[in-house]
């Protein structure tokens, strides 16, 4: 690329947009952060990623630089594919590192993907100074002129929704205080005369969780009368974030909620500060998992159901194993010890066949809960057991069990 400057001072002098990505040190013990980046950038038109330089534009020399770019060049070949021919590495002066991505070359049509630790792919491009990622519309339409179908598209498509949520909240509270995203979608989409004919009834579940077995106070997303607007239902606020639910019929439910809201500083015998109440996380996600079922019940819906799930502001946080106590749902001596928060690297993601989820939407929902409490080291057999006062997952019904 042109012009390439070679020193940290310099590149300092410079402002984040299209083409240039500050990243502090720490990320490169996160490096699938930088390979969505380089992702981006080889899906775009190029551009420049300096690692050395924080959020605020202070210089944070990298410790043993030498050795870190190595490794992480080692890692960016281990998580893109299908190769990085357009993609440099240098040090910079200053104890920096330089990954620099050449722009695409004349007539080239290749689509760039990252591979998580679990395996799971997305694909991302740059938009002004984001990174977003491409949903399956817009991965289809790039692949029908000629590229490679990559794998798991359907993942990568609630993915993009939730990035794209996450963007279109633009909301402080999830920087201020945390908040938990959660996407499904289906595809194929559902047509526009299915929709319409399910629109009455998927609204009485919002305003009236009872109608599809949910207890009414422990729904989260059911805040006052939902509004209507064409094909989308939308209940709860946006601003302060303490609910928010927006539910296109044609087959789109994207959910946030703040953290603080899951969290049991109010019950008796909470262990400490920060501790996430497991009742309130799982009714979260499977009131969510179980209206989305409707519709795909109502609807008759074909194709394949996906769900992703973030977890925003979740480092310090902690999670107590998921076992009931005497009188209720309570934090029980031997719960003195919660699992410690971790700082989630990845979203969580779970798909299923349409018509087996329409049989059984709290699989997908078992599913994100039991890697959540992975996430916080905590084995998922520790998730509760049969003839245990609820909630557990009951497996011989195959769905959690809900106090009356």
């Amino acid at each position: 690329m042109a012009n390439r400057r070679r020193t940290l001072r310099e590149f300092r002098s410079e402002v984040e947009g299209e083409g240039l990505e500050f990243k502090d040190p720490r990320v490169l013990a996160e490096p699938y952060n930088i390979a969505r980046e380089v992702c981006a950038f080889l899906n775009s038109s190029g551009g420049e990623v300096v690692i050395g330089i924080a959020d605020d534009g202070s210089i944070v020399p990298v410790s043993d630089p030498s050795t870190e770019i190595g490794r992480l060049r080692d890692r960016l070949a281990s998580l893109i594919a299908p190769s990085l021919q357009r993609v440099h590495l240098e040090l910079l002066e200053g104890d920096g590192i330089l990954v620099s991505v050449d722009p695409p070359r004349t007539g080239e049509r290749e689509l760039f993907a990252v591979r998580s630790s679990k395996g799971r792919i997305a694909v991302f491009r740059r938009i002004g100074a984001r990174v977003v990622a491409l949903d399956w519309a817009e991965v289809r339409e790039t692949l029908s002129r000629g590229q490679t179908q990559p794998p798991d598209a359907s993942k990568a498509s609630a993915e993009g929704v939730l990035l794209r949520w996450r963007e279109d909240l633009a909301s402080p509270v999830l920087d201020r205080v945390g908040g938990l995203l959660l996407v499904f979608t289906v595809d194929p989409r559902i047509p526009d005369s299915a929709a319409k004919a399910s629109s009455d009834r998927i609204r009485r579940a919002v305003e009236v969780p009872s109608d599809i077995g949910l207890r009414g106070e422990g729904v989260h997303y059911a805040v006052g009368k939902c509004r209507k607007k064409q094909y989308t239902l939308r209940s709860g606020s946006r601003d302060e974030l303490y609910r928010a639910l927006e539910f296109d019929l044609r087959g789109i439910l994207r959910f946030a909620t703040r953290l603080d809201i899951l969290l049991g500083d109010r019950v008796p015998g909470c262990p400490r500060p920060k501790t996430i109440y497991p009742l309130s996380l799982i009714e979260t996600i499977v009131s969510c998992s179980v209206l989305f079922g409707t519709l795909i019940e109502s609807t008759g819906a074909e194709g394949t159901v996906a769900c992703a799930l973030d977890l925003v502001g979740i480092e310090g946080h902690s999670l107590p194993p998921f076992r009931q106590g005497t009188l209720g749902f309570q934090f029980e001596s031997h719960w003195k010890d919660p699992h410690s928060g971790p700082a989630l690297t990845e979203i969580l993601k779970a798909s299923l066949e349409a018509k087996t989820f329409a049989k059984n939407s709290h699989r997908l929902a078992h599913e994100l809960v039991a890697w959540i409490y992975e996430e916080f080291g905590c084995d998922s057999s520790e998730l509760g057991k049969d003839g245990e006062k609820v909630p557990y997952w009951d497996q011989a019904a195959g769905r959690f069990a809900f106090p009356a």
